[in-house]
């Protein structure tokens, strides 16, 4: 209803101009055609003048059947179809929250711009359902790929397994037949490998006393509190204490020594009471039976997990340390689209619990016994590798799996348990893994972390255990702190904050460095760790064989040389080595005394060849030698996925083979002749190296045709002379 107005004085044209002139035009208009100007005068010349729109007669600040204007949505509109920007935006989510929610963005995309109309929206509708398409496809292509990958590495080492315990059982008199040979006869390996055996049943007897010890002492200290509660302090309690580190590390590298030597002792690991039963092996039946037992379970295990995967029983998806390592292969890494699309998967597949279990078993003591017996792979690896540079990537992807699912299979929910199994390839540094374990509690990122830190800890430890007396004069503390500011706190930096405080604790060059730390540092370098990593290689395990076939001994040298002595078929090496530098030392070495005792080297006929002669064939030794200890270092690294210690004479080595390499590519030759071409073409460099004086030896640091001239004029009995650079 228009309401009435009082007749009033006439207001000034240039007032009722002024006031009118503040209201929109389409609000004038209908005023003035309702009640005319005089009104519209009195009724503006009430209303204050205000800055913001005053809202009209009909409640809104237009009249109805005023079509509404439509808001300018080109530049979005433009953006929303841009494939760039949909495919960064669809797959960050669909990375973070799954398909749903990158379903649920492409929705709220076309709601966004319903205002452009049914036109504008279609071409946002169709350039999200184009983008999800195409994640959907790599969703499935994805998980195809996962699929091939990890049923492959399953299988190749479950084979493997196989294959190793099978001959294992019968270097220890057990016999081979899958269905329990009852007949067993000991064998002298049965007895040694018994002797072992008791040495870890009483080094796990001590840790385990050393527990029960400590828990009872902290409860005491500590007094009554709930059981939950009461557990978990005494566990952190006890594996922080330094003794207890102590006793576990010094069983861990007495467990990796004879794991080496007798392989199938991983088969009874966390298995005390079959563990003992295998210490009394050689003489007991009963306790042979016992053990034998445990085998068969296991080889059973195997055999059941193949055909549940075979079958579709068992999927890779109930595996938790199956997808990890696949995962790792893939390259799917935490909060990539690849590990959602595998994630997914796992959600959508159902999994029988006791299929899972025994596989989880299955599969872990697979990872174990595969990776230190030396014979692992048979053909296969041997095929892939027997060229030394050239590792056939189906051999470097198995034993990496078998690698990985040995730190991701054998890890428990215990720190305990994850420091064992991320230390598992340098019981050395078990602290190091149990400072880690104790804040980190999965096992892949646990592992990366050990590795990253592993390098500086075990830098500072040698330089600090190889300063005289312990007390560092200004010049060495100015190196440590330098190491300990610029390596060792970098290093640190991806683990939490306890942790890493944990660690640069132990290792503050202003302390004395701990008891725990020193193994490290020592020098003092294992011959069971350098087999672990020698059995990991083609080109390693033919060192292992070599060296069981000719008897050689290998020895400490106080003194620091490093040398094959034919008269004592002995490989010495430099005491204060580190497990790299020891592992490269026995490579070549084996190589010399291969020479010697196949009567390939000069020196066996020194007195009847020129001098010459002898010192080209000396150098021809010395370029075998070092080629042989390159191979192993690449196939190594290439296998571990680290940086092994470099060896003197590589940059020489490898930029003749790559020069070679590329210059055969575009030939038609076969692979593996190119390999062996450019692997010789590299050799070939070496002796040149060592020939013309480029290397010096590590024995005077003289030049190598001095070094073998001396040793020929001495030989031959002519006055030593310095020999001339060819």
């Amino acid at each position: 209803m228009i309401p009435k107005f009082e007749p009033e004085k006439a207001v000034e044209p240039s007032t009722t101009t002024r006031r009118t002139a503040q209201l929109p035009a389409h609000r004038l208009a209908v005023l003035q055609s309702t009640v005319g100007n005089r009104a519209v005068g009195r009724m503006v010349s009430r209303t204050p003048a205000r800055p913001s729109i005053q809202r009209g007669l009909w409640g809104s600040d237009r009249p109805p059947n005023l079509p509404k204007a439509t808001p300018d949505l080109t530049q979005r509109i433009a953006t929303l179809t841009r494939e760039d920007y949909t495919a960064f935006q669809l797959r960050t989510v669909w990375a973070k929250g799954g398909k749903e929610a990158a379903a649920a963005l492409a929705a709220a995309f076309v709601k966004e711009v319903e205002a452009a109309g049914p036109a504008s929206q279609g071409q946002v509708r169709a350039a999200m359902d184009k983008e999800l398409a195409k994640i959907g496809d790599e969703e499935t292509k994805a998980v195809v790929e996962f699929s091939a990958t990890a049923n492959a590495s399953i299988t190749n080492m479950l084979d493997l397994s196989t294959k190793a315990l099978n001959d294992e059982m019968v270097r220890y008199g057990f016999g081979n037949d899958a269905k329990g040979d009852p007949k067993f006869t000991a064998t002298k390996d049965m007895a040694n490998m018994a002797k072992a055996a008791k040495e870890l049943v009483e080094a796990d007897a001590a840790v385990a006393n050393l527990q029960i010890s400590l828990a009872q002492k902290f409860k005491r200290e500590r007094g009554p509190m709930e059981a939950q509660q009461d557990r978990e302090i005494t566990d952190k309690a006890v594996h922080s204490d330094a003794s207890f580190i102590a006793a576990v590390q010094k069983y861990e590298q007495l467990y990796d020594k004879h794991r080496a030597t007798y392989p199938i002792l991983a088969a009874y690991r966390n298995k005390p009471f079959e563990m003992n039963a295998l210490s009394q092996a050689a003489k007991s039946p009963a306790a042979a039976g016992i053990a034998r037992a445990e085998l068969d379970k296991k080889r059973a295990n195997i055999a059941s997990t193949k055909q549940n995967l075979a079958s579709g029983k068992l999927s890779i998806y109930g595996l938790p340390s199956v997808m990890a390592v696949a995962k790792m292969q893939m390259a799917a890494t935490p909060g990539s689209l690849k590990a959602r699309f595998v994630d997914d998967k796992a959600k959508a597949v159902a999994s029988d619990k006791s299929n899972v279990d025994m596989a989880l078993a299955a599969i872990s003591i697979a990872a174990l016994v595969v990776a230190t017996v030396a014979t692992a792979g048979g053909a296969l690896v041997v095929a892939g590798a027997a060229t030394g540079v050239g590792v056939g990537i189906s051999a470097a992807k198995t034993l990496e799996s078998v690698e990985q699912y040995g730190v991701a299979a054998s890890a428990a929910n215990t720190d305990l348990d994850r420091a064992r199994s991320i230390a598992q390839t340098d019981p050395s540094l078990f602290w190091l893994a149990l400072d880690i374990a104790m804040f980190v509690t999965d096992i892949v990122q646990a592992g990366t972390l050990f590795k990253a830190a592993a390098g500086p800890v075990r830098k500072l430890a040698s330089m600090r255990t190889a300063i005289a007396g312990g007390a560092a004069g200004a010049e060495d503390a100015a190196k440590l702190t330098k190491v300990f500011e610029e390596e060792l706190k970098p290093a640190l930096r991806g683990l939490p904050q306890p942790a890493a405080d944990r660690v640069l604790a132990t290792m503050d060059p202003a302390k004395a460095l701990p008891d725990i730390a020193k193994a490290a540092g020592s020098g003092k370098w294992m011959f069971g760790a350098v087999r672990h990593l020698l059995d990991k290689t083609a080109s390693g395990r033919r060192v292992l064989s070599l060296i069981d076939k000719y008897g050689l001994t290998v020895a400490y040298d106080a003194k620091g040389m490093t040398r094959y002595e034919p008269s004592l078929k002995t490989i010495f090496v430099a005491e204060k080595s580190s497990t790299d530098d020891a592992m490269n030392a026995i490579v070549h070495e084996v190589e010399h005394a291969d020479w010697h005792l196949t009567g390939k080297s000069a020196s066996n006929r020194i007195t009847t060849i020129t001098r010459e002669a002898y010192i080209q064939g000396m150098c021809s030794e010395e370029a075998a030698a070092e080629a042989a200890t390159i191979r192993n270092k690449f196939s190594l690294q290439t296998l571990l996925d680290r940086k092994v210690m470099a060896a003197p004479t590589e940059q020489i080595y490898r930029d003749a083979y790559i020069a070679q390499a590329q210059a055969l590519r575009p030939s038609n030759m076969a692979e593996a002749e190119k390999i062996a071409l450019s692997s010789k073409k590299a050799e070939n460099a070496l002796f040149a190296a060592f020939h013309d004086g480029t290397i010096a030896n590590g024995i005077d640091r003289t030049t190598y045709p001095n070094y073998y001239g001396r040793g020929w004029d001495q030989a031959n009995g002519v006055a030593a002379a310095a020999t001339p650079k060819p």
